[in-house]
């Protein structure tokens, strides 16, 4: 579970950081950075949330279904 949390997650929030510093080197107005910098922020959280949900539902999958509202505590 870590293995795929840290390909898949981490290295999508890596690449947001460094998209998200190149922006600031582009020479652009700053209006216009900012909003890049908006929309991939919006992007990968959308992707992030989404991916967390799958995994989410994988686990609850694996897991015996004796007491499932203990799961998340």
């Amino acid at each position: 579970m870590w293995k795929k949390w840290l390909s898949r997650k981490l290295l999508m929030t890596l690449a947001g950081l460094l998209t998200t510093v190149f922006i600031q080197y582009l020479g652009l107005t700053p209006e216009a950075a900012k909003e890049m910098v908006e929309a991939i922020m919006v992007i990968l959280s959308s992707y992030l949330l989404g991916q967390s949900a799958v995994d989410i539902v994988q686990v609850l999958k694996e897991k015996p279904s004796r007491n499932r509202s203990n799961m998340l505590f």
